[in-house]
């Protein structure tokens, strides 16, 4: 049993043995109202006695409740002791994911496709006009507007083409310059 228990004890029992005398005394002297509170007391100190006895079970319960503590504080020990052995075995494994998460924060990957995104909705937005236009200028031509127009719409004019470059082959100077002869 702990000394501290050991002493409330001992206490206790030096303290029933006074109220017992102060009480024997106050019933030898005619009975007053020292004599109902020495009787009150013992009577709390027995109460006391019976609650260390039913409680905690009398020493065997207190040294049961000593041994579950002792138990605790060893097992909180070896916590701390593996908490130690872990602290530097955690360090070293989350040192790589620290840099990998510095350089996702750094590189911003979200961000990153959202931008790229942007960049592909802006150049897509500049190529509707473009299209817009060609289909407009392709509409003209097939309906024959403009020279171009005219040129692809005349049934000739692939006759006079091919003429043309006959002429060329045969006789270049006809269309550009008649040499000096």
């Amino acid at each position: 049993m702990r000394p501290e228990l050991t002493a409330l004890r001992t206490q206790l029992g030096v303290l029933r043995a006074r109220i017992d005398a102060v009480a024997g005394d106050a019933r030898a002297a005619a009975p007053d109202p020292l004599a109902a509170l020495a009787g009150a007391t013992r009577d709390l100190v027995a109460a006391v006695t019976r609650s260390y006895d039913r409680s905690l079970g009398g020493a065997p319960g207190v040294a049961h409740l000593m041994a579950t503590v002792a138990a605790a504080r060893q097992t909180i020990a070896e916590i701390r002791a593996a908490a130690d052995l872990l602290g530097p075995r955690l360090a070293a494994a989350t040192g790589p994911l620290a840099r990998i998460r510095d350089r996702l924060a750094a590189g911003d990957p979200v961000a990153r496709a959202e931008q790229v995104l942007a960049t592909v909705r802006r150049a897509l937005d500049q190529i509707d006009p473009l299209l817009a236009t060609a289909g407009e200028i392709a509409e003209r031509l097939a309906n024959g507007e403009g020279s171009v127009g005219r040129l692809l719409s005349d049934p000739e004019f692939p006759e006079d083409t091919k003429e043309l470059g006959k002429i060329i082959k045969r006789h270049p100077w006809r269309v550009l310059e008649k040499p000096a002869n």
